[in-house]
């Protein structure tokens, strides 16, 4: 199965239903903001420029495997 790599060095399946991996983004997103939070680190990447590279990688990602997405 296809993976999404995050700058943080964490991989996120490609899951084959859009919404899903929308909410899978979403999750990781959240994660990111709960530890820069625990740590007191200002991100030298704010997290709409985070969401539009994994974003980025899901579309490239998909239309090389367009056959099992589901939209």
């Amino acid at each position: 199965m296809p993976l999404i790599d995050c700058e943080c060095g964490e991989k996120i399946l490609l899951i084959p239903d859009l919404r899903e991996m929308n909410i899978a983004i979403e999750t990781h997103l959240a994660a990111h903001r709960k530890r820069t939070k625990k740590i007191e680190i200002t991100r030298t990447t704010p997290l709409a420029s985070l969401r539009q590279f994994l974003i980025e990688q899901l579309l490239q990602l998909s239309s090389q495997t367009s056959a099992w997405l589901t939209i």
